[in-house]
């Protein structure tokens, strides 16, 4: 096996295990990902009651993101892209 393909069965394995833990996981010296820390994906088509990203009873610490990709929010209903009594963040966002 070479390292091309090594490092793709790597990066598949790492997507896997980021989608089950809801956790972005990026290692010492990788400078090009954004840094580890939660995140919330929803691919929506339709929202009819009330649709959260991300909620925190008190911190959510580091860097949180929520994407949110919705096509249709119906009348009377309501989407959160995150929500939390306190948001700490590093001291510097990833540009993007």
């Amino acid at each position: 096996m070479g390292n091309a393909e090594l490092l793709r069965m790597l990066g598949r394995l790492r997507g896997r295990l980021e989608d089950l833990y809801g956790q972005r996981l990026t290692f010492q010296g990788e400078e090009y990902r954004q840094p580890s820390g939660p995140f919330s994906r929803q691919k929506i088509h339709t929202v009819q009651g009330h649709v959260t990203g991300m909620h925190a009873d008190d911190t959510i610490s580091g860097y949180a993101e929520t994407d949110q990709d919705i096509t249709t929010v119906a009348e009377g209903a309501t989407v959160t892209g995150m929500r939390a009594r306190n948001i700490g963040s590093p001291p510097s966002r990833p540009e993007r």
